[in-house]
């Protein structure tokens, strides 16, 4: 899964922004539907990883810096 911007532990992600934010939720399911998102699960936790870095950064903005963006490898493997 190369080319991904960075990931989201999907909990917070949801429970932060998307919930709150009907627009943001928009642009993710579209995002999501385009394969610009892909949820992978690592360990017992489950990561949104975001191929596109404007959506990376405007869902980081709106989630206020407690949103912690996590850098993802070449083969798909969140850095924790």
């Amino acid at each position: 899964m190369p080319g991904y911007a960075g990931a989201f532990e999907a909990r917070e992600l949801i429970g932060t922004v998307l919930l709150k934010r009907p627009d943001l939720m928009r642009r993710w399911r579209e995002a999501s539907e385009a394969g610009l998102i892909v949820a992978v699960t690592q360990g017992r936790r489950n990561y949104s990883l975001v191929k596109d870095p404007a959506l990376l950064a405007e869902l980081h903005e709106a989630g206020a810096p407690e949103l912690r963006v996590y850098e993802v490898d070449e083969a798909g493997r969140v850095r924790v």
